[in-house]
């Protein structure tokens, strides 16, 4: 179980927050750049995005639950800007797709998976980098592939 300091840096409404501080000018020149590098475009409201296509998350969600595309969407827009559920919305980003062997006790197969690139913390301090691949919507059948980073 997760420490209740985890609480803010785990739920997806922080990237809002980290994307406003931007336009505040709260930060410099090189963590803006960093950012916008590795932190695809979150807000409150999708009007903020300038795009049709985007994808919205539950302020708490883990392993890819309740999360949807703009362009295929089961709720009404209209209620979740009224509030009723919790959401941000997320530029959706163009990523290439790796083919990955899979094995297992009962079977081995070959799958196209959607790598995502992640960061462990210890406290305040970065402690390594992982993979995660899964489907367009990351879920519980995502699997954790060995990082190998060379100078």
């Amino acid at each position: 179980i997760n420490p209740p300091s985890t609480l803010i840096s785990q739920s997806k409404a922080f990237l809002p927050l980290i994307w406003e501080l931007i336009d505040q000018g709260f930060y410099d020149e090189y963590e803006t750049n960093f950012i916008k590098k590795y932190i695809p475009r979150t807000v409150l409201d999708p009007k903020g995005l300038n795009m049709g296509d985007y994808c919205i998350k539950p302020y708490f969600g883990w392993e890819g639950q309740d999360v949807e595309f703009s362009f295929n969407m089961q709720k009404d827009i209209k209620e979740i800007l009224d509030g009723q559920y919790e959401y941000v919305f997320q530029e959706r980003i163009d990523i290439q797709t790796v083919a990955i062997d899979i094995y297992s006790t009962f079977l081995n197969s070959k799958e196209i998976m959607y790598p995502i690139i992640g960061a462990f913390m210890v406290g305040d301090n970065f402690s390594g980098l992982y993979t995660r691949a899964g489907g367009m919507i990351t879920d519980k059948w995502a699997v954790f592939l060995p990082t190998f980073i060379r100078e």
